[in-house]
């Protein structure tokens, strides 16, 4: 998860520009809302969902999970990549944790493709780890806690393929726990205007999947085929499906325990597995956590360099809390 910048502004915005807006966002939705049921009637007939039962499935799981945080330095945008796996086995709790890396900004780098590689650098180390994990230990099944379906060229395209290999090669099922997945795959053809999840939130209830089985899709930069489908976890209409990634050596069977085990911890009320949640929390970046690490970093640094120098390490909007 990535997480940008320190500020937040105490907001004195006019009364009356507030009551247009609320007007305008008002109608905006009530017109979404409105193309949305007038695009899903004809494709809901077409979806047949498969009902699951929760089940814990596996005594030994494991999750890998990432975050990044965006400092606004003086003249240029710095990022801090963190990485941590977490193994569940049955009462006992290890962590794996990576030692965060900085990306810095590169000189006349836009702040978009700045963001673009440090995505891609904290997805990348992400698989990484859970690679190194799935080969190191002896688990029942590692949870990404995002893609298994390529996202960025590169060395991420070289990670996913030495964690499929390594995992069919131990014989340990992967997946990956897409929490706000932005693909279109499933009506592409369709020309459709809205995202495969919201499609699928008017149709899946608590514990139904769709596709079933998992539709495959090869990705041509890969030349590797994965499988996806969409889980709805809980019954609460305001949080959309998951959708969840599979590596082609899985069968209908394994996909279905790991899909089972999924529902059995998952939280009632933010509708994500526990472990996810535990190595989602455990290697978050906060605004407050960066903020109080950033002035405890720089009030360490001032009596040791002249005041002339100290600009260059102050934030550029001018926050500034020692």
């Amino acid at each position: 998860m990535a997480e940008t910048g320190f500020m937040e502004e105490e907001a004195r915005t006019h009364p009356e520009l507030v009551k247009l807006m609320r007007e305008e966002l008002r109608e905006y939705l009530a017109q979404l809302l409105e193309e949305f049921l007038r695009e899903i009637k004809p494709k809901l007939d077409s979806i047949t969902p498969k009902r699951l039962d929760p089940k814990a499935n596996f005594q030994v799981l494991a999750a890998a999970d990432s975050g990044s945080f965006n400092v606004v330095l003086a003249d240029r945008l710095i990022a801090i990549i963190t990485t941590l796996s977490v193994i569940s086995e049955r009462s006992n709790i290890r962590r794996i944790i990576r030692k965060p890396v900085i990306c810095e900004q590169r000189r006349n780098e836009s702040e978009q493709a700045f963001n673009i590689r440090v995505d891609s650098e904290r997805e990348t180390r992400l698989v990484e780890l859970a690679a190194d994990v799935v080969k190191k230990y002896d688990l029942e099944a590692m949870i990404l806690d995002g893609p298994l379906i390529p996202r960025f060229r590169g060395a991420h395209i070289s990670v996913i393929r030495n964690l499929v290999e390594i995992g069919e090669k131990r014989r340990i099922p992967v997946a990956g726990f897409v929490k706000r997945p932005e693909s279109g795959y499933l009506f592409r053809n369709q020309d459709p205007e809205f995202l495969d999840s919201a499609i699928l939130s008017a149709r899946l209830n608590a514990g139904e999947c769709y596709p079933w089985p998992p539709k495959k899709i090869l990705d041509e930069r890969t030349g590797m085929e994965f499988q996806y489908t969409y889980l709805k976890t809980t019954s609460d209409r305001r949080l959309l499906p998951f959708r969840i990634d599979f590596p082609n050596y899985l069968g209908d069977e394994s996909c279905k325990r790991i899909l089972e085990h999924m529902l059995a911890i998952t939280d009632p009320l933010k509708g994500v597995p526990a472990i996810i949640m535990m190595a989602d929390e455990e290697v978050k970046l906060s605004k407050k956590l960066m903020r109080d690490l950033y002035a405890e970093c720089v009030a360490s640094l001032m009596s040791k360099y002249p005041e002339k120098s100290w600009g260059v390490v102050m934030t550029r909007w001018g926050e500034f809390w020692l």
